[in-house]
This record gives structure tokens, sequence and C-alpha cells, in this order.
């Protein structure tokens, strides 16, 4: 299957660890994206978030500066068997955190429609809710 890749920057008025945390815990992960989110900062652990729209599984954690996940959409124009993989690099400058994230193995087609996604369902959403 022919894939592409989102390569995203974005700052943050937060901590590493705050992010970290938001990204980890299901209440906070809940409270940005106003939906039903069960994930927990252990490798190996699957996860569900946007009432059960996003699932994958914890495949990398360096706390408070790495998040590596497989990803996989519930919806009909993602194959059913095919995991994708984000990456989030945290790192601290001048008070702010800045994130680098890689969303690798996306489906041909979709690449521009899930960059829009992330920007608007997580950066924004994070930003307005805990005021970063």
């Amino acid at each position: 299957m022919k894939t592409e890749t989102i390569n995203q920057s974005e700052t943050f008025k937060c901590s590493c660890a705050e992010f970290y945390n938001a990204i980890l815990n299901s209440d906070l992960h809940s409270k940005f994206t106003e939906s039903h989110c069960e994930i927990s900062p252990i490798i190996g652990s699957k996860f569900s978030v946007y009432d059960g729209y996003i699932a994958g599984e914890n495949v990398k954690l360096e706390p408070n500066t790495e998040i590596t996940q497989t990803w996989q959409a519930l919806e009909d124009d993602w194959p059913s068997n095919h995991f994708s993989t984000i990456i989030f690099k945290l790192s601290e400058k001048e008070g702010k955190m800045n994130l680098d994230f890689v969303h690798e193995g996306i489906p041909f087609g979709l690449r521009e429609r899930y960059a829009k996604g992330w920007t608007e369902h997580y950066w924004q959403r994070m930003k307005s809710t805990f005021n970063w």
C-alpha cells in the first residue's frame, strides 16, 4: 500500500511534562478532546480516543521526551488491518515546549485531511483548553 507522512512542528506555553501527561492521561485527553478516551503511560498498552474513532498502542515512551504509538482511524477510508505510526518529540527552550510531530504510514490520499485534523483536533484544542 502506498502511504504518506505528515511532519508538523508546534510551540506550546507549557512544560514537556504537562504535554506528555495530557496525551497519556485518560482524564486530560478526554478533557481537551471533549470525548471518551482510554489511554495510559504504559508501553504496550492499547488506547482508544475520540469515542473509539482512534485506536492504537504505546510502542515507545521516554517520559517527557518522546511518545511513539501505532495509530489507526476506525473509518471506511482507513484499511481495517493497517496501523500507522505517530511520534511526538518534546523539547523545552526559553520557557516553551516545542513539539516535533511525525505521522507516517498514512494511506495515500488521506494526508491533507489528517494533517488538518491534528492541527484542529489536537494542537488548537490543547492550546485553548489548557491555555497553552
